[in-house]
């Protein structure tokens, strides 16, 4: 198998992956906790992830707002379940997640526990919640909004710093362009 070959196999694993974690997200949301449903979607997620992570320690994401890219390269653009993923996460501050090969499936389910509350209950709080539910073999970076200082940045429109500093107002400037790439990571995560 070409290096091309083995590089495509392990993007469409992860896509898969990621349309599972989409789909088990929204069944959290669902069904009350313990249902057997969203239970399902979290063994098939399992049997995935753990296939993968046997052979790579870590799966490490970035996060975007309608996108999701892994090994520096963006994942199923054209896939509606990974930008409804992407942007769940994204909006309650989620700016990338590791999860690691020790993963239990009780950490999964209070990760996606944790996920389902409102965004204004996440954002910011996220290491918090997850420490409250002892998950340890995931990680997530989080938008560090509070932190930018619209005013210093370069390039910024004059009534950008007139509006509250939210994550639509932050990713309307990235995308613009008023943000360089190597600031935004230096600033938005922590």
């Amino acid at each position: 198998m070409s290096l091309q070959e083995t590089t495509d196999a392990l993007e469409t694993r992860v896509e898969s992956i990621l349309k599972e974690m989409s789909i088990t997200l929204r069944l959290f949301g669902l069904y009350p906790p313990n249902h057997p449903v969203p239970e399902e979607a979290l063994e098939r997620l399992a049997t995935k992830l753990e296939s993968l992570l046997h052979e790579s320690e870590t799966l490490q994401l970035e996060v975007g707002k309608e996108k999701i890219s892994a090994f520096g390269k963006s994942l199923a653009e054209g896939s509606q379940q990974i930008k409804n993923l992407s942007f769940h996460l994204f909006s309650r501050g989620i700016s990338a997640l590791s999860i690691k090969r020790d993963v239990t499936k009780e950490e999964l389910k209070g990760f996606f526990s944790v996920l389902s509350e409102k965004p204004e209950v996440c954002r910011g709080n996220l290491a918090e919640l997850l420490a409250d539910q002892r998950i340890n073999n995931i990680t997530v970076e989080e938008l560090a909004l509070n932190t930018i200082d619209v005013a210093s940045l370069p390039n910024i429109p004059e009534e950008a710093d007139e509006k509250p500093l939210d994550v639509d107002t932050l990713y309307d400037l990235i995308k613009s362009g008023n943000i360089p790439y190597s600031l935004r990571k230096r600033v938005l995560v922590f």
